[in-house]
């Protein structure tokens, strides 16, 4: 099982691309042996948001990463932020190739 963490950010008018150079510290830690798995970023069409999923080998990992690499980058994304992050633990659950399957409908 993998571990994941979602942050939802809201940034001050403008500022989210700055906060978009500040996530790249993320990259430091592509080889984290601490369990770090990486991150992947979505941009809603609101441009002063952004929601951060990061990935991670076990629970423990990512619970020590809120006293290590999380909260360093966190730390330096504050003053970019109008309102604190939305954050949430989760659990990820692989369900395979072929059990999820999509149509287009159209009328």
């Amino acid at each position: 099982m993998s571990y994941a963490r979602t942050v939802t950010l809201r940034f001050k008018p403008g500022k989210r691309e700055e906060g978009m150079r500040a996530l790249d510290r993320f990259q430091e830690y592509a080889d984290d042996p601490q369990g770090f798995q990486g991150v992947q970023v979505l941009l809603p069409d609101d441009p002063d948001q952004a929601t951060l999923v990061t990935l991670w080998g076990s629970g423990a990992a990512r619970e020590a990463s809120q006293y290590g690499i999380f909260r360093s980058i966190m730390d330096g994304l504050q003053e970019l932020l109008e309102a604190p992050p939305e954050i949430k633990d989760q659990e990820l659950r692989d369900v395979g190739p072929g059990i999820i399957q999509t149509s287009v409908w159209t009328t």
